[in-house]
């Protein structure tokens, strides 16, 4: 172990100067991940990212408040199951256990505290970047470089470690980069002959080496399960490597210890660490990751012992040879495992689709790279890092290096799996700057001296030799001063660009990713005005014995906003962003979407929900109702809800404008959130004219008429919309089972939460109204017709326990009758 610090941290003058700039570059990336603390208004409650942070933040608060105690089941999410989580205890253990040191106590002083982790990963980034690009290139100033670029390129590198982004993804980015840092000091010179001695000084730094990348990749484990995706970066670095190392003459045992050193410890800590869940699936904490380690010390050993067997043939020199064998391998391989063990290889190659494939994933972070992204993201950058790998391909044709081998293959799967999946373009940051700062050192050390000689400060030749410069030789001076100038104008400006682009984009970040106030509001709210669950929010729960309070209940609102009901409300969200109940018979687009109220109803009544969750986002087109809709019946997200038309006039103006059809406002969320669940009907409604042919239908009209004119004379060729997404085309009928029981104060993006009720039945007709006034003084009249001689009122006049009450009684219009309901004759849930 002193050795290996040794060769990590020579305490020369020289070192302590790249100590200093390390820890330069450290404050960097630390201060840069950190501007959003200061734009961020001081509401009495530190902001979060919305999503995955937010329910990081509740297994932290949890473990800070259990003195690090991690719970495998929440039932405080995805009712009424509750749900077995997939992630690992490793990242908010350490950013409990930051809690706990740093005295925080409270929610809002715990989130404070755990989202400093992140931007202080990103600070031992450096360190660990700096070492692997000095390993690689024997360099200390590839070194310098690398960790000047990684402190400020990648958004999304960037985004995942920034203040406030209290997600896994930070540890995973940390603790995959540490991984391969001793992977790579162990692998670097593979090659040769290798005998284990314990008194062999290198023989000892390779195992501590193996043994630390082992321990590493268990902790990049026990953060997520999908860091797997590095064992697979293993398997392909360890494929060609083999042929490499055979195809110059010998066979690759020293790769062999490696890899069986670095994957045993994962597989027992696995074995020790327990196996959480039944199946193989990749992405959860099943008995496969300890079958994958087992498979690649297994592929390992049989790649030796082929190349062992084919050095003993007459093929020993053929470099087809070993290749052409291993792919005849590898495919008997695959058709043997699927015939043999068909769960396992169906599961692993579903994951892998998952993974290395385009899935249709409606998850924003899912999707694939754009090039508007790539380009924001790196930039100029580009040109470095496409220089670094033909300089790294250059050196490892040169050299048979391991670590440009293993350097370019993790920019190459990274990037690919990226490219699929934008959100793994954090994983690119680290490959992608000590790439570049390899294009910049081999550069500097070639072209640096032609620059000086060009600019005449180059070394005064030894007395007798001549001064005189051949014109071949100016003009190589010229080209190497010109490439050293262009690179190095390249990397300054890639640096700079990089700084203002951050710092653009953490503004951005603050302005639009936090959570606002309104949810705040709202949850804190429900927080306190709901009924008790029955359900400890800090309490150590197990799937096989737990069960639901009885006066238990779920809350129904779109999936992406599952966390923050759970973490600011403390109340238990029927879905998530998990993708719980999402579909089917609970799902929540099912029940936003819905067309009619007891369809609503039943969904309700199937989750076991009692609150209902909306927002303005949600009636939206873009961001709302088309992706509420691509979860039910993607087919629908055309004339069926809402038409856009290209409007022009006289005047040369032209453009485009979204109209909404009857089936927008009978959607259950539209009543909910635009309409308040009232009747409405209205007086006019603009009619679009079609005709039909061939298979194709046109607009030749749209006008503006009264609204029982629009219904007495419309033909099947008519389409009566309305431009305004709070003024409907067409009747809608009243929600008899939800009340409004609060809004929040922002009128243009307001949440509103609703109260899932029996109702009151009174016997009438006609129509009855209740003048209402909301907790932020806002007044609406609640309308209903009367159906089978009927009313069923979800509002009480008397004993209402909210702030949104009845101004007066409830009147019957046509008879003028004027009359009371109690709060414990509407029935709750």
């Amino acid at each position: 172990m002193a050795e290996i610090l040794y060769d990590m941290f020579d305490f020369t003058k020289k070192s302590i100067n790249v100590a200093i700039l390390l820890f330069i570059f450290a404050l960097l990336a630390f201060m840069l991940r950190i501007i959003p603390l200061f734009l961020l208004p001081d509401t009495g409650y530190i902001h979060v990212i919305r999503g995955d942070a937010e329910y990081n933040l509740r297994q932290i608060e949890v473990m800070a408040h259990n003195f690090l105690q991690y719970d495998w089941f929440d039932p405080m999410t995805a009712y009424p199951n509750g749900k077995n989580i997939g992630w690992g205890p490793l990242f908010p253990m350490i950013a409990g256990a930051f809690a706990i040191i740093t005295g925080a106590s409270g929610q809002a002083a715990i989130v404070n505290a755990a989202s400093f982790v992140p931007p202080l990963m990103a600070a031992v980034m450096v360190p660990v970047v700096y070492f692997i690009a000095e390993s690689v290139s024997i360099s200390r100033f590839a070194g310098i470089i690398a960790v000047a670029l990684i402190s400020v390129s990648s958004l999304f590198f960037l985004n995942y470690m920034s203040y406030g982004y209290v997600d896994h993804h930070a540890a995973e980015i940390l603790f995959s980069a540490i991984f391969c840092m001793f992977y790579i000091f162990a692998v670097r010179d593979s090659s040769g002959e290798f005998k284990p001695d314990i008194k062999d000084k290198e023989f000892l730094k390779i195992f501590a080496y193996s043994v630390l990348a082992g321990v590493f990749y268990s902790a990049c484990y026990f953060t997520s399960p999908t860091t797997v995706l590095f064992l697979v970066l293993i398997s392909i670095f360890t494929l060609f490597s083999c042929i490499i190392t055979h195809n110059s003459g010998n066979i690759p045992y020293k790769l062999g210890f490696i890899n069986t050193v670095a994957m045993i410890i994962p597989a027992i800590m696995v074995l020790i660490f327990g196996i959480k869940y039944a199946g193989f699936a990749i992405s959860s904490y099943t008995v496969v990751h300890v079958i994958i380690p087992v498979l690649v010390i297994v592929a390992t050993w049989v790649l030796i012992l082929l190349s062992f067997g084919l050095g003993r043939t007459n093929l020993k020199d053929n470099k087809i040879a070993y290749p052409s064998v291993l792919i005849l391998a590898g495919v008997i391989a695959l058709f043997a495992s699927a015939i043999v063990v068909p769960d396992i290889f169906s599961s692993l190659f579903s994951s892998a689709n998952l993974v290395f494939g385009f899935g249709n994933v409606a998850i924003a972070e899912m999707q694939p790279m754009t090039l508007d992204f790539i380009l924001q993201s790196y930039q100029i950058g580009l040109v470095l890092g496409a220089g670094g790998v033909i300089v790294a391909l250059y050196k490892l044709y040169s050299t048979k290096e391991n670590g440009y081998l293993f350097v370019l293959l993790w920019m190459l799967v990274t990037a690919y799996v990226s490219i699929k999946h934008m959100r793994f373009d954090y994983f690119v940051a680290a490959p992608f700057a000590i790439l570049s700062a390899l294009c910049i050192y081999y550069v500097y050390s070639r072209y640096y001296g032609d620059f000086l000689s060009y600019i005449g400060k180059e070394k005064k030749p030894a007395e007798g030799k001549s001064k005189r410069k051949s014109a071949k030789t100016s003009d190589a001076h010229l080209t190497g001063t010109a490439i050293f100038l262009v690179i190095t104008g390249i990397a300054v400006v890639f640096f700079a660009a990089s700084v203002v682009n951050d710092v653009r984009f953490t503004e951005d970040y603050s302005g639009v990713s936090f959570e606002k106030d309104k949810w705040l509001e709202a949850m804190e709210w429900m927080n306190e005005n709901t009924p008790d669950l029955g359900v400890n929010y800090y309490g150590e729960y197990s799937s096989d014995s737990f069960v639901y309070p009885e006066d238990s209940y779920g809350v129904m609102s779109w999936w992406d906003f599952g966390h923050i009901i759970t973490l600011a409300g403390k109340r238990i969200p029927v879905s998530n962003p998990f993708q719980d109940n999402v579909q089917g018979d609970t799902g929540c687009a099912n029940f936003l979407i819905s067309g009619s109220e007891e369809e609503a109803d039943r969904i309700m009544d199937n989750a076991g929900a009692r609150f209902v969750v909306t927002n303005s986002e949600l009636t939206t087109p873009d961001t709302g109702i088309l992706t509420i809709l691509s979860w039910v019946n993607p087919a629908d997200i055309t004339v069926d809800y809402m038409i856009c038309l290209y409007n022009s006039d006289d005047s040369g103006n032209s453009g485009y404008s979204r109209v909404y059809t009857s089936n927008y406002y009978n959607t259950t969320v539209v009543r909910l959130q635009n309409l308040d669940g009232t009747y409405i009907e209205p007086e006019e409604v603009d009619v679009i004219t079609t005709t039909t042919s061939g298979g194709v239908k046109s607009i030749t009209g749209y006008q503006t008429v009264d609204y029982d004119t629009a219904v007495s004379e419309a033909t099947s060729d008519d389409i009566l919309v309305s431009q305004n997404p709070d003024m409907p085309c067409c009747t809608v009928q009243a929600l008899k089972n939800y009340r409004l029981v609060f809004e929040s104060s922002d009128p243009d993006d307001n949440v509103k939460i609703f109260e899932y009720v029996d109702g009151y039945e009174v016997p009438g007709e006609g129509t009855v109204e209740l003048n209402l006034k909301t907790n932020t003084g806002r007044e609406f009249v609640y309308a209903q017709k009367s159906e089978g001689g009927r009313f069923i009122l979800p509002y009480s006049t008397i004993g209402n326990p909210y702030n949104v009450t009845a101004i007066g009684q409830y009147h019957i219009i046509e008879t003028d009758e004027y009359f009371d309901v109690y709060e414990e004759d509407i029935g709750a849930k």
